[in-house]
């Protein structure tokens, strides 16, 4: 885990290129081809090898202690009274979002 969450920080080393005069503009500068799409493939394909390497570390889950949201049913199970519960609970959490993000606002000049 803290290997593929170091390497989700691997576009971001572009930042080293200014310890080395690298400058902003150039094709290597910051947000320059390490953020590119051919780089993130590589870095997902290097991630992809790793985690095949070792599968038996790759199919375990993580659960946080504490949810916020809760845990929707798988299914089936949705179309029950505990899964009634989680899409009410979902939508009391979520419409202060909702409300904020159709608000009318006129336009500023």
């Amino acid at each position: 885990m803290v290997a593929f969450s170091a390497l989700s920080l691997a576009a971001d080393l572009d930042v080293i290129g200014f310890r080395f005069h690298v400058p902003y503009s150039a094709p290597f500068g910051h947000r320059g081809a390490t953020n590119y799409i051919c780089a993130a493939l590589i870095f997902a394909s290097c991630a992809a090898f790793a985690a095949r390497l070792r599968p038996e570390q790759t199919t375990q889950r993580y659960f946080a202690p504490w949810t916020p949201i809760a845990v929707a049913p798988i299914g089936r199970g949705m179309l029950s009274k505990e899964g009634l519960r989680v899409v009410l609970a979902e939508a009391l959490q979520f419409a202060p979002l909702l409300v904020w993000s159709l608000w009318p606002r006129g336009r500023r000049i």
